[in-house]
Order: C-alpha cells, then structure tokens, then sequence
C-alpha cells in the first residue's frame, strides 16, 4: 500500500502583515468587577464595537464584498488583524489599526501594539511565527500605550504613497516622541474620518471629550507609577495633539503630573 499517497499537502504559511494590540487596563478591570460592577459597562461597550467591526469585516467578505484579504481576531483583551501583502495593504492597516485604536481609547482603554511582518496561518486557526514574535515585542520592547510600526512596515507604508503620487502624506498619519514611530491614532488625515465627516458626524469633539473625561480617572486608579507613567505619556500625546491640530485648549487633559511627563 502506498503511504505517501494520503499525505495531505502543507497548509498555506505566508508572509503577512500582521497588527498586534493590546487592551491596557482590561484585565485589571476584570479583576475588579467583583468589587466595581460598573466595571462592566466599559468591558462590554469596548468588546461589543471591537465584535461589530469583526462582523462588519466577515460580512464583506461572505458576500464578496471585501477588496483585500483582511482576518481579524480577538480573545480577552488583545486583538489581531493580519492581511496578505498587496497593493496598498500596508497603508490600509495603518488606517485600521487608527481605527481600533480610537475605539478602545474612546472607550477607556489605552491600546499598545506593533504592525510588523512574519509568517501566519489566519483564518478560522491563528497561529505562525508571526503572531509569537509580534506578542513578544509588544510585551518587552513597547513601554508606551502606542501601536509601534516596523521599520520595515514604514518603509513600505512610504513606497505605497510615493507611487499613488502622495509623497509625505505618511509624516500626517504617524508620529515618534523619541522611542519608535507609531500610529498617530489622533490624527485628523485618516479615510474613515473623512467618511464620517462626509455623513455630517466628524465625532472629533466626542473623541477629545470622552478622552478628557477618561484619563484622569484611570490615573487615580493607577496601582502604581508604572501605569501612571503610560498614561502621564498618554495625556502629553493627546495634549501635542491639541496643539498641533489648533484645536480647544480647553479640550486638553487637565493637568495630572504634568511636571513629570517624560517623552521617553
């Protein structure tokens, strides 16, 4: 009998780009629902729009709507979104990845994460060396609540709108404040932004409202200077921000250690 013959092939294992996030301050948060319930709120308000933009993603795609090939999937407080490498796939998962970072700040979660490459099996499994060395960077190499972009991702995300004719445009939509550029998840040139304002809803003062409202509350919850540093770095950010956009000063973070606030 011939064996060979029933060796299944190898499953695909490409090269993906891969986004990383993680929620900080979430599983504190279920930690304490016990003695805070209204803890819950937070909880189920982040996860339900995180679940609605997995949906919406698997809807465009069952009916053949979806012009990329983009996965997502999330499990407790982290989330991934991986897309195969084509054109303007690098630019859109910076834009995505603006994107989730704004609905989990405007729910009371600072997002921390990488977009990086490597190698992934992602469609109803999740797994590959890609996944393993993204998880690791963002636990060990990304201090600030940031979603860190590899070199290389950039170099990439810069080519990408070089040829669509739109030099610098990537300058708009990352920042670096002296430890890595990230994703300037406050910024005021991303597509979806421009969608919502072309419906009347530029949600822009929400934003820097609930924003507002948010972090002085997780600092005086903060256990212990390591978390109150993130969101000391959090609040400078929103506040250059503020400055950068000519927007309100009134809509700035009123101030916490601000004295303190280090760049680094």
């Amino acid at each position: 009998m011939d064996m060979t013959s029933e060796i299944p092939p190898l499953p695909d294992y490409p090269e993906r780009i891969i986004t990383f996030i993680d929620l900080l301050g979430f599983s504190r948060d279920v930690m304490m629902i016990e003695r805070r319930p209204g803890l819950l709120l937070s909880i189920d308000a982040v996860l339900s729009a995180i679940i609605r933009c997995k949906r919406d993603l698997d809807a465009q795609r069952a009916i053949g709507n979806l012009e990329f090939d983009g996965r997502m999937t999330q499990f407790s407080d982290s989330l991934v979104m991986s897309y195969r490498i084509e054109k303007g796939a690098f630019g859109r998962a910076i834009s995505h990845a603006a994107f989730l970072g704004n609905v989990c700040i405007r729910r009371g979660y600072l997002p921390r994460g990488i977009i990086m490459t490597g190698k992934l099996v992602h469609d109803d499994r999740l797994y590959g060396r890609g996944l393993i060395d993204a998880y690791n960077a963002e636990r060990n190499d990304i201090v600030q609540p940031r979603i860190a972009i590899g070199s290389g991702v950039l170099e990439e995300v810069r080519k990408e709108f070089a040829e669509a004719g739109q030099i610098g445009r990537a300058a708009n939509l990352t920042r670096n404040r002296g430890t890595g550029d990230f994703v300037h998840i406050l910024g005021s040139d991303w597509p979806f932004l421009k969608t919502m304002a072309a419906k009347g809803d530029t949600g822009v003062t929400e934003m820097f409202d609930e924003i507002r409202q948010m972090l002085p509350l997780r600092y005086a919850n903060a256990e212990d200077e390591k978390q109150r540093s993130k969101i000391e770095w959090m609040s400078a950010y929103v506040n250059d921000t503020i400055d950068e956009q000519k927007l309100p000063e009134e809509w700035k973070i009123p101030s916490l250690r601000l004295d303190r606030i280090s760049r680094s």
